[in-house]
């Protein structure tokens, strides 16, 4: 899936590099209209340069006018590359156009009869993601007397903070598929630890990623035991910025709504 999304994205990077392209030709062609006809020579003098229109010698007086001439047969040349480029970029935009779900929605557009016998080899996104959310596995339990409050997400699940609310209300309001203390087997030594962050979500490729929220930064036991959680997740290849968003917020300073949205922004959609 993360492979489809990608070719995806290629495509509309080539062509915002077709439509690039194309404006610098236009614009060179422009620039360079009624500029001065001629051939230019270079020899080496001295430490510097002399420049000849045929053999006759242009002096410095003639500067602008080299420079003119020296633009226009540099364009002269660029230009056919420019064009080269955009046929190939062209070529490319078509090949990648292809349309790259087709295999993964042939098991959606089987009768019901036979969706019931046949086991699918490749899945629509839509159903990759259903069967993510649809992973069965056993939640922490939440007791009054672990936290002040019940909160509750819009999707109705318990959850131990009014920011992890928050968070998770967010997360469903972009559509970004997410399990709640999901646990996470990981190598600690010669150990298999159990870790369960606050949210294992799947980005627009459909990549798997962490969002810890460190809500008592300001405690230094708290501080302690979570910077050892972020170091075993990087021993780990759970690596900040890449597939671990961490958000945190002290007494004095409260989760920055603003902030979270932008790793949703950057990182999820």
């Amino acid at each position: 899936m993360q492979n489809i999304m990608q070719v995806v994205q290629s495509r509309k990077e080539v062509q915002e590099e077709i439509k690039r392209l194309q404006r610098i030709e236009t614009s060179v062609l422009k620039h360079c209209k009624g500029a001065p006809k001629g051939h230019l020579r270079c020899k080496k003098r001295g430490k510097g340069f002399q420049y000849y229109m045929g053999n006759t010698y242009l002096g410095r007086e003639k500067k602008p006018l080299i420079k003119e001439i020296a633009n226009r047969e540099y364009i002269d040349k660029l230009i056919p590359l420019i064009r080269e480029k955009i046929v190939h970029l062209k070529r490319l935009d078509r090949d990648l156009g292809f349309d790259y779900y087709k295999p993964e929605q042939l098991y959606e557009m089987l009768h019901p009869a036979r969706k019931c016998l046949v086991q699918p080899i490749l899945i629509s996104t839509e159903r990759y993601i259903e069967q993510w959310m649809a992973t069965p596995y056993e939640r922490w339990e939440i007791t009054d007397e672990e936290i002040r409050g019940t909160f509750v997400t819009e999707k109705g699940e318990r959850v131990r903070s009014k920011s992890e609310k928050i968070i998770a209300d967010a997360l469903n309001h972009y559509g970004v598929p997410y399990r709640y203390e999901y646990p996470l087997k990981r190598t600690c030594g010669t150990k298999t630890v159990v870790r369960r962050p606050d949210f294992m979500v799947l980005s627009r490729t459909l990549e798997e990623k962490i969002i810890e929220h460190l809500g008592m930064m300001g405690d230094e036991l708290y501080y302690q035991k979570n910077m050892e959680k972020i170091d075993l997740y990087e021993k780990n290849g759970y690596l900040i910025g890449k597939n671990l968003i961490l958000l945190h917020e002290t007494a004095d300073s409260p989760l920055d709504t603003t902030v979270m949205e932008q790793y949703i922004s950057e990182f999820l959609l």
